[in-house]
């Protein structure tokens, strides 16, 4: 393949000049971009291409700084856009895509989704975000995690949730009556991504975190977006992850995280049923209940503070064997009329 032979070379072996490594690098460019998007070219779908890709889009921001030729040619984000449409095939041949990348990683599912989130973090950092590839990122964050247990953990070690509700919110927070098509379309992705994380729903790690990053503000500033603009079964996503958090209520973690988005939410009147559309009622619901358990957290956090010096405490005698971490302590705890 013409690609791979002017990438092994001009740009690894760099067996030319700058100027031709230059030339060399836009080709490889056009060529891989033109195997991707045109289907009749079935080399996109072999294994060498796809560890060709992976390889060059590890090398992404490099291959950038070094050759901005392809930078103001392909919108800086040509290998990123090259993975996705790679894995924008049904399940199984994304499942084998997303195998043939990690061998292309050098076998290293961690050093994939390392580089997916730095470059996430990277795309964040500017004061104009690039949301059209934010929203390439968190598409092969998703499908990649999907796909692979291995990345999966490694995203997860590595905070990835952080950043991913970090760009949902970025996206939220440029909604406007002319918003940018990207920008549309990076809240369609990162529902997906919310819908397809089935460890929300099984650690309290995740939604802590997802909490901490702004991911009430981000669904109740969007909501209204999604289901008039996109589709209203998409936006129910806000309604399911809001109620997969209520039920995360017994958690104390979960409640910790809650608390100062929560409030910041109440103080800056970002709720409003026009703005948070399908969400309205689940939101109601929710701040009912979070007023509530925080309420208790807060009191079960002072009665902590003094049961060591005092059995009588609040109005509450601990009983041996319990621990009154858990919010709704009452059943931990009997009451002294």
């Amino acid at each position: 393949m013409d690609a791979v032979y002017l990438y092994q070379s001009c740009v690894v072996h760099e067996q030319c000049d700058k100027t031709t490594q230059q030339i060399a690098i836009t080709e490889i460019a056009g060529l891989a971009h033109f195997y991707v998007f045109n289907h009749s070219k079935t080399v996109m779908a072999t294994p060498t291409f796809t560890i060709f890709a992976t390889e060059l889009w590890l090398k992404e921001q490099v291959l950038l700084a070094k050759y901005p030729k392809i930078k103001s040619g392909y919108k800086g984000m040509v290998f990123s856009e090259i993975i996705a449409q790679q894995l924008s095939g049904g399940e199984f041949v994304r499942d084998m895509i997303v195998a043939v990348m990690v061998k292309g990683a050098g076998g290293s599912a961690d050093t994939l989704a390392a580089y997916n989130i730095k470059y996430l973090r990277s795309a964040l950092a500017v004061d104009s975000p690039n949301f059209d590839l934010i929203r390439v990122l968190i598409f092969i964050l998703m499908v990649s995690c999907d796909g692979n247990g291995e990345i999966l953990a490694a995203f997860e070690r590595r905070s990835g949730i952080t950043f991913a509700t970090k760009a949902f919110l970025a996206a939220a927070n440029r909604i406007t009556k002319s918003m940018d098509f990207d920008v549309l379309q990076t809240l369609r992705v990162s529902y997906l991504f919310f819908d397809n994380m089935s460890l929300l729903q099984t650690n309290p790690g995740w939604i802590a975190k997802a909490l901490e990053a702004g991911l009430l503000s981000a669904f109740l500033l969007s909501c209204s977006v999604v289901e008039t603009k996109l589709d209203s079964s998409l936006a129910m996503v806000a309604v399911k992850v809001f109620d997969i958090i209520k039920k995360a209520f017994v958690l104390h973690s979960v409640l910790l995280a809650l608390e100062q988005p929560f409030q910041e939410i109440i103080e800056s009147d970002i709720a409003k049923p026009r703005v948070a559309g399908l969400l309205w009622k689940e939101w109601v619901s929710f701040t009912d209940m979070a007023k509530e358990r925080l309420m208790i957290m807060d009191v079960a956090d002072m009665c902590r503070v003094t049961k060591s010096s005092s059995s009588r405490t609040c109005g509450f005698s601990a009983v041996s064997g319990f621990d009154i971490d858990v919010p709704n302590f009452m059943h931990s705890l009997t009451f002294i009329s």
